[in-house]
């Protein structure tokens, strides 16, 4: 899965079209997803470290693992449209580590939990909008390819 995946957006990464000018939308998105993998892979790493269950701690694993990885994917996709790479958590990923460094025990559990499932609805939202309407290529490839990585987020988050 990983392998199509990777090889999807290394095909829609090279493709001509892709390179020539973006709408600012798609500027704008690949930013927002560059900040919104920096702060799942922050609070999955944090959830490593707090999380009170085993489930807990490997979603967090789970989370880091696979944003580090689109964070990647999604570096070099910005190159082109001159999206700086940033290690920025996007408002709401510094709202919840703020929020969830002062939780323990269960608390610490619900809140991450609770986080997770609002974010990754909303981020599933954002990348089904990104894979019908990007004005680029790549943009359209690479958020129709995560998509199916957010809704298993989605899913384990909420079978917590």
């Amino acid at each position: 899965m990983k392998f199509v995946l990777i090889l999807s957006l290394a095909t829609a990464l090279a493709a001509p079209s892709a390179v020539h000018a973006r709408p600012a939308d798609d500027r704008h998105f690949v930013a927002d997803a560059m900040k919104g993998d920096n702060s799942e892979v922050v609070l999955g790493n944090l959830a490593v470290k707090r999380g009170t269950t085993a489930a807990v701690r490997r979603y967090g694993q789970m989370l880091a693992k696979d944003h580090a990885q689109h964070r990647h994917i999604v570096s070099r996709l910005g190159k082109r449209p001159g999206v700086v790479p940033t290690t920025q958590l996007s408002e709401g990923g510094q709202h919840a580590r703020s929020m969830m460094l002062a939780l323990h025990g269960c608390q610490f559990d619900t809140a991450f939990r609770s986080h997770m499932i609002a974010d990754h609805r909303e981020d599933i939202s954002k990348y089904r909008a990104a894979a019908s309407s990007a004005a680029s290529p790549a943009v359209r490839a690479m958020a129709k390819a995560t998509l199916p990585v957010l809704r298993k987020h989605l899913r384990t988050g909420q079978s917590l």
